[in-house]
This record gives C-alpha cells, structure tokens and sequence, in this order.
C-alpha cells in the first residue's frame, strides 16, 4: 500500500480548487460576453421608404421605441423586456401592422419599413428550430 504525505494531498487538494474557480470564472466571463456582444435583443430598424419618417416599435411588455430616420438609414434598439407577441410597427401617423413574434429571450431581429408595410426577420440562429 502507498502512503502520500500530507503536503501531496494537500496540493491536489489547491489544484482541484484552482481548476474549480478557473471554470467557474470562465464560465461567468462567458456569460457576460453573450449578454453583451450576442446583440441579444437588439433589433435593427431600416427606414426602406422614400422619405424621413419616425418608426415606432411596440412590445407587449408596454416597452416603446422610437427612431427617426432618413431614407435608406438603419438605427439599433435594444429592448430588454419585450413580452411575448408581434411587435406594432407605426410610422409617423400610420400603423403598418404587427409583424414578427418575440418573447423573453430574442436573437437579434430585422425590421425593415416599407412605404406601406414592415418585414421582420430574426438573423442568428443558435437554438435548433422545432419541426
């Protein structure tokens, strides 16, 4: 039978700590990267008509966003509370309608407004789609 000292156990003993620390800061660093550079909730606007109008976004939450833009511009907002539901698209005075679906946790989205309608796409899958 082997016998270990003490000072052998006691320095896997600090090694297996160390490695648990070490994965667990790896771990949470991970997990700030992805809220912050994921664009998680971020949705892009594209002002796609032939004049400036101001773009409202509204959630179920009761979250709004507005943006003005150009013709041929583009704006980010990031929306952290959107509810679950379509997002009501309204340009100057006008409703284009509810496009889209969005719930608690949104890749980041497209919306893209027409003279007479809006278009929503999200771009980054990284959940498997449901048959």
């Amino acid at each position: 039978m082997v016998s270990y000292g003490l000072g052998m156990v006691s320095n896997r003993l600090v090694m297996g700590l160390v490695l648990l620390l070490t994965s667990a800061a790896v771990w949470a660093a991970r997990g700030v990267y992805d809220e912050h550079f994921m664009d998680d909730g971020v949705f892009h606007v594209v002002n796609a008509a032939d004049e400036r109008r101001t773009i409202e976004l509204a959630f179920r939450s009761g979250e709004r966003r507005a943006v003005t833009l150009d013709a041929g511009q583009a704006a980010s907002v990031r929306v952290e509370d959107t509810g679950e539901g379509a997002v009501s698209v309204t340009a100057g005075s006008e409703f284009l309608g509810d496009v889209g679906y969005v719930s608690s946790q949104n890749d980041p989205s497209l919306i893209v407004v027409l003279q007479d309608r809006a278009l929503f796409s999200t771009y980054l899958r990284r959940r498997p789609p449901t048959p």
